[in-house]
C-alpha cells in the first residue's frame, strides 16, 4: 500500500511540474517576445490570430487521442473538418493581414509565437485531465501547486532580466523591476489587481471543474 501511494505521489508531482512548464511557457512566452521587441525598438500593432481557437481546438482533439486515447466519432471527424476548414480559411486571411504591415516580419514571428502558446495550453488541459480523473486530485489543490510551480519557475526566469535595459514611455533605458511601482500610482491599481486575481481564480477552478 506505501509503494503505490508513494508512486502515486511521484506520478501526481511528475505530472505537476510538466503541466506548470506548459502553463507557464504559455504565459511567458508573450512576455519574453515582448521585452525583445521593445529591446530592438520596434513598436507595432499586435494582430489577433483569427485561428487562435482553432488551432487550440484541433490540437487538443489530436491529443486526446494520441495521449488518453479518447475514443473518435463520426461527429467528431464532421468537427475537425469543420474546423480544418475554417483554419485554411482564417490562416489565409491572417497571412494577408500580416505581409501588408510595414513590420510584416515581426507580426509574422509573432503569430507563430502565439500559435505555440495555442499548443502549449493545449497540452496542459489534456495532462490536466490526466491528473485530475485518474488521480481524483481537487481543482483547488491543482491550481494551489500549479502557482507554486509557476511563481517558482517565474523568479529563476526574471533572474536574467536584472541585467536587461529596455525603454519606457519617455524613452530612457532602465530595468523593468525599477518601474513596477509606476503601476500603483493609480490606488485604483491595486483594486483592480486584486479583482483580476479573484476573477482569474473562479475562471481557472471552472475551467478544471
Amino acid at each position: 500500500i506505501n509503494k503505490n501511494r508513494n508512486k502515486k505521489i511521484i506520478n501526481i508531482f511528475r505530472l505537476q511540474l510538466i503541466i506548470s512548464i506548459f502553463d507557464f511557457v504559455g504565459k511567458y512566452a508573450n512576455v519574453t517576445y515582448s521585452i525583445i521587441i521593445t529591446k530592438t525598438f520596434i513598436y507595432f500593432k499586435k494582430i489577433e490570430l483569427n485561428t487562435m481557437y482553432t488551432i487550440n481546438f484541433i490540437t487538443t482533439c489530436i491529443l486526446c487521442l494520441l495521449i488518453l486515447h479518447s475514443p473518435i466519432y463520426r461527429h467528431h471527424y464532421f468537427s475537425l473538418a469543420v474546423n480544418l476548414l475554417f483554419l485554411i480559411g482564417f490562416t489565409i486571411y491572417d497571412q494577408i493581414a500580416i505581409f501588408q504591415k510595414d513590420n510584416w516580419n515581426v507580426l509574422f514571428y509573432y503569430n507563430i509565437m502565439k500559435i505555440l502558446c495555442e499548443i502549449f495550453y493545449a497540452f496542459e488541459d489534456v495532462l490536466s485531465k490526466i491528473i485530475l480523473s485518474f488521480y481524483s486530485i481537487s481543482p483547488y489543490n491543482f491550481i494551489l501547486y500549479r502557482g507554486l510551480f509557476v511563481v517558482f519557475f517565474s523568479i529563476l526566469f526574471s533572474i536574467p532580466f536584472i541585467f536587461v535595459d529596455i525603454p519606457d514611455e519617455n524613452g530612457d533605458n532602465s530595468i523593468v523591476f525599477t518601474r513596477f511601482w509606476k503601476i500603483y500610482d493609480n490606488k485604483l491599481d491595486f483594486l483592480y489587481v486584486f479583482g483580476l486575481g479573484i476573477s482569474n481564480f473562479i475562471y481557472n477552478v471552472n475551467i478544471f471543474f
